[in-house]
């Protein structure tokens, strides 16, 4: 059949009056299907958009407003100031006298653009006599932005006999030393040890002057018996408006203060502590072999652009946190252990003991987070006698990064809730054989795969045989579930749900 041509009038053309044929008339665009293929164009649009979303939204949902890490280093109750151990500083912050001169040693002759070498100072050992401790650090200069401290702070098993956690002290400086090292004591019996830059040390008096017609800040001249008081000083001249500083202030000094915490070394059984926290940005933590010697209730370290580093720790109640520097090392915990960054690689090891009893629905709780930067961690579960075989609720997130996630081990019929995400980047899960329950993959443009693993025994020694199965929805969407035995009512019903989007997504059964 040819094409057909119906004759239009030779008017001003309407489209809708114009039809070509092909075999048949073509049927009009109705307004309907206008509006329908505009929904549909929008649609896709928002589809390619929830592909590429930003980082900082998944963070803000997927941590529970983690990203307000400015709230950790708010002010708190420090208590009441016990002692001081920089004794040249003594009296400048516990009496309120005048304080000395800072010390000034000459320096060796250096190259005129770089910095003179840092000098140390060691303050005396002291020891904290309490089960509650905590670090910090405060600068009581107000509006002072020049002068701060940074450091380490370590955590550690004396190599002696003691009965005694003892604090050792070093600080370091170029051209002036600022900090001082005090013991503090809440009205609850805890002691706490801050990092302190006291107040300004005495100036001339020439060099508090104030812009011209504004009183100094003690208010109003004092009124003088013998006299009128002397004349105010002239205004100052052009462009110097702003108030001088001492010449020996131009430096903006920065100390950097070590503080090494030992532990007594323990003999049968483990030093139990209620609480150690830590509010310390710019101080790199170190802990070393502690699981095995100290235990603590409740362990909050919060740290700032430094990473956190762990050789073994343990708590009941675990929480760690930088910013801008990588989580490492080995971490135990009952019940709750949450360990957080940004910016940077999580690479740890974990263990999370539940105590939970058997007949409590509330699980023992494992999150870790982190953003643009890989997270990468092999997770142990195991249960208490008590609270066998447990409940356990694990979250793992990142983005714009790869996610790798191993389950080392887990009891027989424990039940996991289970919820790994990232974004643009490969998300990689391995269950411990263990593991019932059903698992969800997804992501976009990507495939979602899975690995079965054959000829795996029955963990539980049972002799029993393991199904799994699985339904590909699509090239991105995978389900299926895995138990052991015949299914029933005793069957644990785990969930596992894992998601990436612009990249691949597996998991290992």
């Amino acid at each position: 059949m040819g094409y057909e041509y119906q004759a239009v009038p030779i008017e001003p053309i309407n489209e809708g009056d114009l039809e070509l044929l092909v075999g048949q008339e073509r049927p009009k665009r109705s307004f309907a299907r206008k509006v329908i293929r505009v929904a549909l164009t929008i649609a896709l649009a928002l589809a390619l958009l929830h592909s590429f979303r930003s980082p900082t939204t998944m963070q803000s949902q997927d941590n529970d407003g983690l990203q307000r890490f400015e709230d950790y280093f708010a002010s708190a109750d420090h208590g009441e100031l016990v002692e001081c151990y920089r004794k040249d500083e003594e009296s400048s912050f516990m009496s309120g006298e005048p304080p000395k001169p800072e010390p000034h040693h000459p320096h060796e002759p250096h190259h005129p653009h770089e910095p003179p070498p840092m000098q140390f100072v060691t303050l005396p050992d002291f020891s904290l006599k309490a089960d509650d401790i905590y670090f910090f650090t405060h600068n009581l200069r107000k509006h002072d932005n020049h002068h701060t401290t940074y450091g380490e702070i370590v955590f550690d098993v004396a190599d002696s006999d003691s009965d005694e956690i003892v604090v050792s002290t070093e600080i370091g400086y170029r051209h002036h030393l600022l900090a001082d090292v005090c013991k503090f004591k809440r009205e609850d019996g805890s002691l706490g040890v801050g990092v302190i830059i006291p107040h300004k040390h005495h100036k001339k008096p020439e060099d508090d002057v104030l812009p011209a017609g504004r009183e100094g800040p003690g208010g109003p001249p004092p009124h003088h018996p013998h006299g009128p008081p002397p004349p105010p000083p002239g205004p100052p001249p052009p462009g110097h408006e702003h108030r001088r500083r001492p010449h020996h202030e131009h430096h903006h000094e920065n100390n950097f203060v070590k503080l090494v915490v030992k532990f007594p070394a323990s003999t049968d059984k483990p030093l139990k502590l209620k609480s150690l926290a830590t509010r310390l940005p710019l101080y790199r933590h170190s802990l070393g072999a502690l699981g095995d010697s100290v235990h603590f209730d409740s362990l909050d370290l919060k740290a700032a652009n430094v990473p956190i580093q762990s050789e073994s720790v343990t708590a009941t109640n675990l929480d760690v946190r930088t910013i801008n520097a990588k989580i490492d090392g080995s971490f135990n915990a009952t019940n709750s252990l949450k360990i957080a960054t940004q910016n940077a690689p999580i690479d740890v090891s974990v263990s999370l003991t539940t105590t939970k009893a058997k007949d409590s629905d509330e699980p023992a709780i494992l999150e870790l987070h982190t953003s643009n930067a890989k997270l990468q961690a092999v997770i142990s579960l195991s249960a208490s006698d008590d609270a066998a075989p447990g409940t356990f609720a694990v979250k793992t997130t990142t983005a714009n990064a790869p996610l790798n996630v191993v389950f080392d081990s887990a009891p027989s019929d424990s039940t996991l809730k289970y919820r790994g995400a990232t974004a643009n980047a490969p998300a990689d899960v391995t269950l411990h054989s263990s593991y019932e329950g059903t698992f969800d993959l997804s992501t976009a443009w990507f495939e979602a795969s899975i690995e079965v693993q054959e000829g795996t025994e029955d963990p539980a020694g049972r002799e029993r045989k393991r199904s799994v199965t699985v339904n590909k929805v699509s090239r991105g969407k995978l389900e299926g579930e895995t138990y052991w035995g015949e299914k029933g009512d005793g069957t644990p019903a785990g969930t596992v749900q894992i998601s990436t989007s612009l990249a691949p997504v597996s998991i290992t059964v």
